[in-house]
């Protein structure tokens, strides 16, 4: 899934060259097996997470075959990424069992803060909350700073690229991914992300229903696995355990 191949580029594309040459190595770079353990923690009796210090809690499970599967290649459990808190990346792919209008997904877009918030030529709102663009994807970070929401805020919109790479008869893959811009993660420290495709709560046959603020089921204070679960998904929790520099 990670091999990629493209023809030239057409003159609408030169603007986003720059971006190009520093996104797509580090994408190749970052690509993980989706086979390894932290990609499909699925045992026979519950589906089993990291919470935000590291410890396993499983989750029930029917045992049925999600219709989404997700590919967590950045960050990957042990890295010690970014530098003083920016620079880091997150970088996913979904996989959907079904056409295009099915995944939600609205429109390519290459957004982000400032002037490139809402610019052409694929224009995205940047903010957090449920994506514009993307609006099944829910996204988790242990260390968000309270300014931002803290750790029940779905960080989704703020990714800056989302596309679709491949699109078969019965099945469409979305690829999604977020430079952090700003220190919002903390410096120095460990921290965990949690990303997931919420389930067709309003069955109207769309992954449009991810929220703005993930409920905090246990009334802990952290949103962490157990609340995203609560929500009902349509795939595994990826989670990496890493490190912010």
């Amino acid at each position: 899934m990670c091999a990629r191949t493209s023809s030239n580029p057409s003159p609408e594309w030169v603007q986003l060259g720059r971006i190009s040459l520093f996104v797509l190595p580090f994408l190749l770079a970052s690509c993980s097996d989706s086979s390894s353990p932290a990609n499909n923690m699925n045992p026979s009796n519950g589906r089993t997470y990291a919470d935000r210090l590291g410890h396993r809690v499983t989750v029930s499970d029917s045992g049925a075959t999600e219709p989404a599967e997700i590919e967590l290649f950045a960050p990957d459990d042990g890295d010690r990424a970014g530098t003083e808190g920016v620079g880091w990346f997150v970088d996913i792919a979904v996989e959907f069992d079904g056409n295009l209008k099915s995944t939600g997904f609205k429109g390519n877009q290459l957004t982000g803060g400032g002037v490139h918030n809402n610019a052409p030529p694929f224009p995205g709102n940047f903010g957090v909350g449920a994506d514009d663009k993307f609006p099944g994807l829910v996204v988790l970070i242990s260390t968000t700073s309270p300014a931002i929401g803290g750790s029940c805020q779905n960080l989704a919109d703020a990714f800056n690229l989302t596309g679709v790479t491949n699109r078969v008869e019965g099945g469409t893959e979305i690829w999604d991914t977020w430079i952090i811009g700003a220190p919002l993660f903390g410096r120095n420290t460990p921290s965990t992300i949690w990303v997931a495709e919420v389930a067709d709560l309003n069955q109207n046959g769309i992954h449009d229903d991810a929220p703005d603020v993930v409920p905090d089921v246990n009334h802990d204070g952290i949103c962490d696995a157990t609340d995203i679960d609560a929500l009902g998904l349509d795939s595994e929790i990826a989670v990496r355990n890493f490190f912010i520099r």
